[in-house]
């Protein structure tokens, strides 16, 4: 029995004493900063600004750096023209551009189309025919006429089986 309880009481103080302190947190220095671009100045020109803002991510610059004093300094020769019309523009000629599978396929639908309405016309007309037809013979049976018989062969038919006419 004592040593059941003794047991017990370890297991229960287990955990108290297992458990570790929790670790300080040091915090950690900020991870090197993506610098930020210059503050716009109100004064700059609007193509200042745009170099600037172009420059975002603190490259170097490959080229000359564009600034007000460096426009002012070129402006002398800086000149833009315009004109009141400007003449058409004359393309070479060439051959007519290819068309597209996309262009190519639609044509081909297009005249599977166009080819399957056509039979159907022609297999409407041919069903009309074939009913006219149809008709046709069914009225001359009616009438008491074969079909496709003439005016000689209606008169034997009509006549009795001695060929004379009946009374």
């Amino acid at each position: 029995m004592k040593r059941t309880w003794l047991l017990s009481l370890a297991f229960a103080t287990l955990p108290l004493v297992a458990d570790e302190p929790k670790k300080k947190v040091v915090p950690k220095p900020p991870a090197a900063a993506v610098p930020q671009a210059a503050p716009i100045a109100a004064t700059d020109s609007p193509l200042v600004r745009a170099a600037k803002l172009a420059n975002r991510l603190g490259r170097k610059p490959t080229g000359p750096v564009i600034t007000n004093a460096t426009l002012s300094r070129s402006g002398g020769n800086a000149h833009v023209s315009t004109t009141a019309s400007q003449a058409p523009i004359l393309l070479p000629p060439g051959p007519p551009p290819a068309p597209t599978p996309e262009m190519v396929h639609a044509e081909n639908q297009a005249k599977a189309r166009q080819q399957q309405r056509g039979e159907d016309q022609k297999k409407a007309t041919a069903r009309a025919e074939e009913e006219q037809r149809r008709a046709q013979a069914a009225t001359a049976i009616d009438d008491g006429y074969a079909e496709g018989a003439g005016i000689d062969d209606a008169e034997v038919v009509v006549s009795g089986a001695d060929g004379k006419p009946p009374v």
